[in-house]
């Protein structure tokens, strides 16, 4: 103890306890002495929260160090156990410190104050007072304690406490509950076992129709997952157990894990799924998602690719940094032991977020689905442990909160604020997702539900994809699939909401079917009615097929185009895209969208080799197909449910008004954009660098609009790339455009701007569309923007509704 001073000798734990006032501290000037006298934890507050040119100065001021405990909440069921026979646990729930926050408040000289910080990290040992009275909850752990014995115990408790969690024990859909005792198997896994020796024995199974517990991994694929990946040459040996021996270090730890926590089953898509195998491919491609849902947890390591195993690449926290020694003193002030503190190199926001949410791992398309669908995910670092969940903000093997949650006074509790922005559902996108929150027909619109399904377009349709002509839409099929099933019992609930009656037929079900209401059957119309609702192609929902429409690409240049994916689907793009939304002081404003002279009358299913070598659309009475596209019960997938289903190119059959228009140059100042944006009513200024000019025929001298043009072959010189494959496809004279009225805007301020006698003037939302000249009616979208003005309005109300088929 010779090494604190006299104060730190006296420190007592339990004074910062008191939520009422959580603040607790030194004084600088104190501090300042002791630290020059040699006490260690007076010298890391100096060192870090001091800087040398003010503490002169500080030595004369009467100002305070803060201390504040930051505090990890216990469950029941959350109880770490250690190596012996005897497990230890807490004896009460106690003050859970895990971390101590130190903070001082420096003025600058231009008068600003600064607020400098510092976090220790509070551990104490099994077993000893200060750990069994839960006052201190948080551990230290050694190095190599990535593969020990208790960071599986510590694995453990984690999954034990989530499987409690409402998020986390319910598919995306929150349709399902899932059982934590077991799962349908995927058609493939890798069974794990040990031998009489301990070693591991590994062996390919067919698993379908069974039920059991089984972990999957999230990796990128190198050209060594291509060597080691099962083929039709190898399935037969690997079914009897041979091949599977000479594994690279990634696989057999993530076996190894598997193992060490008795779980029998591991599914990795390069050992379970027959590669470069067609048909093998459409069947299985579109279940992964499902797979990853299912399983009792993901396994990831950002950063590390198949030849780096998982356990050599974790150094946790307290490794490499001193340790200071307090004493403990329990609740009625007696010192019983001790507790340490140390400093991380870096706080555990700080290394969450350089080694997993900026990791290049997430970059891909294919992991995005993996880690929204999995319920949970054990994340291997090089600076540790990082546990996730759908509920809860990540947590480190010795339970730290990655943006913990705050302790907030006694007299806040019911202000309690939980920021949980890491958490798996909203790690990988800007938004609070959570499908199960619409299970009540009062809470929230559908178009709620709609602004769920953009966000997660908006945040996967920026990622890499090796092959985008075959993997687009197949990677979000797992999350389509999803979000199919939460339409569905959405709608199933607002129809019993609005007529009773079909409450009580489902709680007292008729003998037979025909005796139902005269041979109407509840069960049969609904599943008519929720079919349309459910209808997914191509990456957009038929029940919000307008709002879909209106997507728009982010930032300027060329991007490629990809000719197996409609024009009129944010996938066709090899871009990140987004939808303007309402702020809430647009919704203060008298707006009201109204649909104009716009009806999707059909969908014309062809495959892609016959629209490509058209043989599809000459004949003006093609038929339609108004059935369901492939979202039934079990095959809600949309267009990318089969191997059948993934070859369709959807042409949609609209009825709609066209009017020409003139294409011009990008909206040459910063100050031309943001008008633009204000008369057109656009809510966010983000993306609006890539605006061109809009004008009539009739009157190019004004700007009648903007237009974000995503077409490649329509990018003005200096914005275009270097020559290439997209270069041969632009023109060297501006084709005639049209615009294709979808949906108008009422009541938007800057009407006397524009000619108008009101305050007010109508903005229409339209698709930019220029003819197909191999397809009757049909035109291909090359981007989408926003007109006003009497000239565009003279010209929709003089146009006659057509039929346009879209490409």
């Amino acid at each position: 103890m010779s090494e604190l001073c006299e104060r730190c000798q006296q420190f007592d734990i339990q004074a910062l306890g008191d939520r009422a006032y959580p603040w607790r501290g030194y004084r600088t000037k104190d501090a300042l002495n002791s630290a020059s006298e040699g006490c260690l934890f007076c010298s890391i507050l100096v060192q870090e929260l001091l800087p040398p040119a003010k503490q002169a100065e500080r030595r004369k001021t009467g100002d305070w160090i803060h201390l504040r405990a930051l505090r990890r909440e216990w469950t029941a069921s959350d109880r770490v156990e250690v190596r012996g026979p005897e497990p230890s646990e807490p004896e009460a729930t106690g003050l859970n410190i895990s971390r101590l926050l130190a903070e001082v408040t420096v003025h600058t000289t231009d008068g600003r104050a600064t607020h400098p910080k510092v976090e220790l990290h509070v551990a104490a040992d099994e077993g000893d007072p200060a750990s069994m009275s839960g006052d201190i909850v948080g551990r230290y752990t050694e190095r190599d304690a990535s593969s020990s014995q208790q960071m599986m115990a510590s694995i453990k408790s984690w999954i034990k406490e989530c499987s409690h969690h409402y998020d986390c024990s319910r598919t995306f859909s929150g349709c399902e509950k899932l059982d934590p005792a077991g799962s349908p198997l995927p058609s493939r896994c890798v069974r794990v076992s040990r031998g009489d020796n301990g070693s591991l024995e590994l062996k390919l199974q067919i698993t379908t129709g069974k039920v059991s517990r089984y972990i999957t991994l999230s990796h990128r694929w190198t050209s060594e997952t291509e060597k080691i990946s099962t083929t039709k040459a190898n399935i037969a040996d690997r079914l009897q157990g041979v091949g599977l021996d000479n594994l690279p270090p990634l696989f057999t730890d993530v076996f190894t894990l598997a193992a060490n926590l008795d779980i029998p089953y591991v599914w990795i898509d390069s050992l379970c799924i027959i590669q470069k195998d067609a048909d093998e491919w459409a069947i299985e491609a579109v279940k992964m998602g499902d797979y990853y849902q299912r399983s009792v947890f993901t396994v990831a390591c950002p950063g590390a690719t198949s030849a780096v195993g998982l356990f050599n690449k974790t150094q946790v926290e307290g490794s490499s940094t001193p340790v200071i020694r307090m004493p403990y003193r329990d609740s009625s002030g007696q010192q019983r032991g001790f507790f340490y503190l140390f400093q991380a190199e870096q706080n555990v926001e700080e290394r969450y977020e350089s080694t997993v949410a900026q990791s290049e791992l997430l970059t891909r398309g294919w992991i995005f689905q993996e880690w929204i669908l999995s319920r949970r995910v054990v994340c291997y670092t090089s600076t540790g442990l990082f546990l996730l969940c759908q509920s809860k903000s990540p947590r480190t093997q010795i339970g730290e909160l990655v943006e913990p949650e705050l302790q907030l006074p006694d007299s806040y509790t019911a202000k309690k604020l939980q920021t949980n922005k890491y958490s798996l559902k909203n790690s990988l996108t800007d938004h609070s997702l959570s499908l199960s929150r619409y299970e009540d027909v009062e809470k929230g619109p559908g178009d709620h539900m709609q602004a769920d399904w953009e966000h997660l377009v908006e945040a996967y349709s920026g990622l890499h994809l090796t092959c985008p002509s075959k993997d687009r839409l197949v990677a979000m099929s797992g999350i389509a699939d999803e979000f199919a099933r939460a339409l569905r019992k959405r709608y199933k609930r607002q129809r019993k909401a609005t007529h009773p009656w079909l409450a009580v037929i489902d709680k007292n079900p008729p003998a037979r079917e025909t005796d139902s209401m005269d041979g109407w059957n509840a069960e049969e119309e609904d599943d008519t009615h929720t079919a349309h609702i459910r209808t997914y192609i191509a990456g957009l929902w038929l029940s919000s097929i307008r709002r879909g429409l209106l997507w728009e690409q982010v930032g300027t240049g060329t991007h490629n185009r990809i000719p197996t994916i409609p024009t009129w689907s944010w996938a066709s793009i090899s871009t990140r895209v987004r939808w303007d939304r309402p702020s809430d002081e647009t919704w203060k404003r008298p707006l009201g969208k109204t649909v104009c002279d716009f009806e999707l009358d059909g969908v014309i299913n062809c495959t892609i080799d016959e629209y490509q070598s058209s043989l599809i659309g000459v004949d003006p009475s093609a038929t339609t197909d108004s059935s369901p596209l492939d979202v039934l019960p079990g095959d809600s997938h949309g267009g990318v449910a089969s191997a059948k289903t993934s070859a369709r190119f959807p042409i949609l059959r609209l009825r709609a008004k066209l009017q020409p228009v003139v294409l011009g140059e990008y909206l040459p100042s910063e100050q031309e954009r943001q008008v633009a944006a204000h008369v057109s009513s656009r809510s966010s200024l983000a993306g609006i660098e890539s605006w061109r000019m809009v004008a009539s025929p009739l009157d190019r001298g004004h700007i009648a609009g903007w237009a974000s043009i995503e077409h490649p072959g329509l990018q003005p010189p200096e914005k275009q790339c270097a020559p290439g494959p997209a270069a041969q496809e632009r023109e060297s004279t501006q084709p005639v455009l049209y615009a294709l009225h979808v949906s108008t805007v009422h009541g938007v301020l800057g009407g006397i701007t524009l000619g108008y006698l009101s305050l007010f003037h109508r903005v229409y939302d339209v698709l930019f569309v220029r003819p197909v000249q191999t397809l009757v009616n049909g035109y291909e979208r090359v981007g989408v923007g926003r007109l006003f003005g009497k000239e565009m309005e003279r010209g929709f109300q003089d146009a006659v509704i057509r039929e346009v088929r879209l490409v």
